[in-house]
């Protein structure tokens, strides 16, 4: 089984990787790792490519293949259905592009600014009503601001008229007073004069000068009293006016400011409703372009695995049949798998150099101690103990290489499971050399199409 080691030893890791396939068409008997074995094992032996018939005697030979192989499906079946698969990929892609044509229009028109211009316009003409709301407000407060000036000029003016007045009536008293005390005087010293000699008391000429500047102060503080009088009515009626005007047009811009915000919120709804439905179109279409790609690289793997399977043997061709290597295609589509094969494979390198390490050291000691040995005279003793080393090197040679490859075992064992625990069809853990070698294949497969994924990818 080991005389081609060197050529299926290729890494496998992870030990709990979802298979890529579930939820797909492709999806077979691959949803657990407890059923990859012998499902997998179905996939390589029992499909419906092939028979196995088994004869029993013992007239056949030791080196008679006790197993034939017949076909059961032909190639034209098989062509004819991968024909039917291509055209039923080809009206989905058709209908697709038909779907995203649709959406892409849908899009122009949700894309439209016409209605996001309207309402733009229609929140800059209630900026300007509730502007004009607050011009006409500070109107109002201007208006009652004149009208208490104009009413404390009028009670000033008031003020001052009733203060003239006063001092007046207290000059014109102060002279009443000195006449009848000048009076009384004259009368007391004159008992004796006659009535025709009194002569009547005038004022003195400050007084005359004061009581005619206390009378025009009077005049024009009346004067100026009516007139403030008349303009306090004047800016009350102006005021109850523009009060009545203002009242009106604040209760109409209110008004017109609140249809507006009731139709900008309506208009928000729409637009929002509109947004919310292109995002949901552009993601859909995301996902249908992912999708398409996704479905041409599924296809495009398929293909090439099927052209790669097609150069091989034809014994091991009947062990690949379609539903391997689709299944196959739609596992490698998780970039994943390829990672885990090229970091096994620099494991696998090391410990092949460690082995061989260990095997060269091993082959110095041997040379040393027989350059030792071949120092030494020539004697019975001498080749005896020469044939006895020999056969010691021999056999530790033996034990060392037979460790090697029951190591190379353990290695091969531990990568067909864990590319089974990875979900990868056609992995499982055998010592089938027929089966290493159809895994042998498929791995080859699997680095070729990640170098040509490496290569294509940007």
């Amino acid at each position: 089984m080991m005389e081609d080691e060197t050529e299926y030893m290729l890494p496998i890791f992870i030990p709990h990787l979802q298979s890529p396939m579930i939820g797909t068409e492709f999806q077979h008997s691959l949803s657990s790792p407890a059923t990859n074995e012998d499902s997998n094992r179905n996939l390589v032996e029992t499909t419906g490519f092939f028979l196995h018939l088994t004869f029993n005697g013992n007239n056949r030979g030791p080196n008679r293949s006790t197993t034939i192989q017949l076909a059961s499906q032909s190639t034209e079946d098989e062509a004819k259905r991968c024909q039917e698969q291509l055209d039923t990929v080809r009206q989905n892609l058709l209908r697709l592009e038909t779907d995203a044509a649709g959406l892409e229009r849908a899009n122009e028109v949700l894309r439209s600014d016409n209605e996001f211009r309207e309402l733009m316009n229609l929140e800059q003409n209630m900026k300007r009503l509730k502007q004009e709301l607050v011009n006409s407000r500070a109107l109002a407060i201007q208006s009652k601001e004149d009208l208490t000036n104009k009413l404390a000029a009028a009670n000033a003016s008031r003020t001052k008229r009733f203060e003239a007045e006063r001092a007046l009536r207290e000059l014109q008293l102060c002279i009443c007073r000195r006449k009848l005390e000048y009076a009384t005087a004259r009368a007391l010293d004159d008992t004796e004069s006659s009535e025709d000699d009194l002569e009547p008391v005038s004022n003195l000429p400050e007084e005359e000068e004061r009581i005619t500047s206390l009378q025009r102060n009077l005049t024009e503080l009346s004067e100026l009293n009516i007139r403030a009088v008349y303009e306090v009515q004047e800016a009350e009626r102006l005021n109850a006016t523009r009060q009545s005007d203002l009242i009106r047009t604040q209760l109409e811009v209110e008004k017109r400011i609140s249809m507006g915000e009731n139709e900008c919120a309506i208009r928000r709804q729409s637009l929002t409703e509109k947004r919310h439905q292109l995002e949901r179109n552009i993601s859909y279409l995301a996902t249908m372009k992912s999708a398409e790609e996704l479905q041409q690289k599924l296809y495009y793997m398929l293909e090439q695995l099927q052209g790669m399977a097609k150069k091989l043997p034809v014994q091991y061709q009947q062990r690949m049949p379609y539903e391997l290597l689709s299944g196959l295609a739609n596992c490698l589509l998780n970039e994943t798998i390829f990672k885990i094969v090229e970091g096994l494979t620099e494991i696998q390198q090391v410990t092949e150099k460690q082995l061989l390490q260990q095997r060269l050291q091993l082959l110095h000691r041997h040379r040393a101690e027989k350059e030792e040995l071949a120092l030494k005279p020539r004697s019975p003793q001498s080749e005896a103990e020469k044939e006895q080393i020999q056969a010691n090197h021999s056999e530790e040679l033996k034990k060392a290489d037979m460790n090697l490859i029951l190591q190379l075992d353990q290695l091969v064992s531990d990568q067909q499971s864990t590319l089974e625990k990875a979900g990868v069809p056609g992995f499982y853990a055998t010592n089938n050399p027929q089966e290493i070698r159809v895994q042998m294949y498929l791995l080859e497969f699997i680095l070729k199409l990640g170098k040509q994924t490496e290569f294509n990818t940007p």
